[in-house]
């Protein structure tokens, strides 16, 4: 029990350990949490071969990627570049205009969902752009109001 990794593993382990301890299946399930089905199903497993790893889960494929030719390193590629560079009106990526965009390069169906849990597991997370001014407005506080002719010189007069 203290090699096992998986914790669905180990509670079977345990559900046997009980049952050998000198508790019924019923009592064994009370303990765990689980159904006495649920136990004995695990215990007639084990009768079988008398082996614990028979209690593991066996090895399951999932379902395969949609697009399983566009890897992190050319997601990676692909925001690398700017959308104005690739032909869209645009200066920052966005999930539908990536998904868009690849789409068509990559001809594979890819979702937002899809594109943002592939960026996701990339290490990538979304943020809103921030826009810097490389400098100041040199009339900012005329444009906004804060400075007038006359207010200029009203201020002139009251602090000489």
């Amino acid at each position: 029990m203290r090699r096992v990794q998986d914790v669905r593993h180990f509670r079977r382990l345990q559900a046997l350990w009980l049952v050998a301890q000198g508790f019924c299946s019923r009592e064994a399930a009370a303990i765990l949490g689980a159904t006495q089905q649920w136990v004995n199903k695990w215990l007639s497993r084990y009768w079988q071969r008398r082996r614990p790893e028979d209690l593991a889960d066996g090895r399951r494929t999932g379902r395969p990627l949609l697009a399983a030719d566009l890897s992190a390193e050319r997601l990676v590629e692909e925001l690398g570049k700017q959308p104005l560079e690739c032909g869209y009106a645009a200066t920052v990526w966005t999930a539908p205009l990536l998904a868009a965009h690849l789409r068509e390069r990559y001809g594979c169906k890819l979702s937002e969902r899809t594109l943002r849990r592939r960026l996701h597991a990339a290490g990538f997370r979304w943020k809103r752009p921030r826009y810097v001014f490389a400098q100041k407005e040199p009339n900012r506080a005329q444009k906004k109001g804060l400075l007038s002719a006359k207010q200029g010189k009203c201020r002139l007069l009251r602090c000489s």
